[in-house]
């Protein structure tokens, strides 16, 4: 199985324009691009994060922000 998302994004903006180890993708701020993808209706897939320790804050977000796709995040507790 081969990871190949459409976007790597972090809410670190000094992240921004860097590479994540093994993908040949650049990071995106976060912000920017859910925003981007909310207001031209691309955010009716899914978006997974990966960050255990800031995965609350991260759906809140995303949810603030309006995404309206699915947020899987592996270290949610019913």
């Amino acid at each position: 199985m081969v990871l190949d998302p459409s976007y790597l994004i972090d809410g670190n903006p000094n992240k921004k324009d860097k590479y994540f180890c093994g993908i040949d993708k650049q990071i995106g701020y976060a912000p920017d691009v859910v925003s981007q993808l909310v207001n031209n209706n691309e955010d009716i897939d899914s978006v997974m994060i990966i960050s255990s320790s800031f995965y609350k804050e991260i759906e809140i977000a995303l949810v603030q922000q309006g995404w309206r796709g699915e947020i899987f995040a592996p270290y949610k507790t019913q």
